[in-house]
């Protein structure tokens, strides 16, 4: 069983933060991140540093900033709010502050290792992040420990909005935009994955070509590749209920050959359904476990 924040009981957020620290550092089974992480988005991480693991540091909402070399626990943990395993609905009768969730994390499990310390700890080299608003959330305190000269080895790639982030960061916001995913996009996939499949793309068409450019060289070559992409026409997609959902998983299930990413594709762009990404893996597990079973009796 991972550990998971239902393990916790409600309290305050220095409370919650105790439990959870105590609970991985209690356990005994571990194995390296980069074992632990499925999914595609992971999985254009991967390909991001050609396999190479040693190059590859996580940004961990239960782990603080680990390696992917780091040996941690299976856990299932998140800072997304209406997530079932999201850490903030442990936390009562306050208003989770999520940078002092990410800095106590990394004091007490990582030694005091987060990102500006990457940063630092590697000067001169380029250290591409790829991030969404709400990771962004999260390290955003930890980024601002650098001074403007250390700022200059910063790519942000990813879904964030740039105007949550204060103007001095402004300059190091690659300007990906949805662009990417229309319908010629040079590495398709779905919004979950939007952040590492712009932090690949980056890496292999802007990084690979002009690796001592500056902030303004590779945000002007983002926006030339971007820029020459068609725009997507608006989406008409409708709405349905979680049964009529369930029933095109069942008749469209050989077609995606049982994969998450390629039904939700399905259901998106071809039975033109509107679903909200965590919904629908919720249904799709659902649907699986019956399939499974089925097969099991027969």
């Amino acid at each position: 069983m991972p550990l998971n924040p239902e393990h916790i009981p409600k309290a305050s957020q220095a409370l919650v933060t105790n439990s959870w620290i105590a609970l991985v550092k209690g356990e005994k089974i571990l194995k390296p991140a980069h074992e632990m992480y499925g999914g595609r988005g992971f999985k254009e991480s991967l390909l991001s540093v050609q396999g190479d693991v040693s190059k590859l540091w996580i940004i961990s909402a239960g782990m603080g900033l680990i390696c992917a070399e780091t040996r941690i626990p299976f856990y299932n943990l998140t800072v997304v709010e209406k997530s079932l395993s999201s850490i903030q609905q442990r936390v009562n009768n306050q208003e989770f502050d999520i940078s002092d969730w990410w800095r106590n994390l990394n004091c007490r499990l990582r030694q005091g290792y987060g990102l500006a310390e990457l940063v630092r700890g590697n000067p001169g080299i380029l250290i591409v992040i790829s991030m969404s608003n709400t990771y962004a959330s999260l390290v955003l305190d930890d980024i601002l420990k650098l001074n403007a000269e250390e700022m200059t080895c910063l790519r942000l790639v990813g879904s964030v909005n740039r105007s949550m982030l204060p103007k001095t960061l402004h300059p190091y916001v690659m300007p990906y935009n949805s662009q990417f995913d229309g319908p010629e996009s040079p590495l398709p996939g779905t919004r979950s994955d939007y952040s590492q499949r712009t932090t690949r793309h980056f890496l292999e068409n802007v990084l690979r070509l002009n690796s001592k450019g500056t902030a303004l060289e590779h945000s002007e070559q983002v926006y030339d590749i971007i820029c020459k992409l068609p725009i997507s026409a608006p989406y008409n997609r409708i709405r349905v209920d979680d049964d009529e959902i369930k029933r095109v998983i069942y008749k469209r299930w050989k077609d995606s050959g049982g994969s998450c990413i390629n039904m939700l594709r399905l259901l998106r762009d071809n039975e033109k359904i509107s679903c909200e990404q965590s919904r629908f893996s919720r249904l799709f597990q659902s649907v699986k476990i019956s399939i499974l079973y089925d097969k099991r009796k027969r």
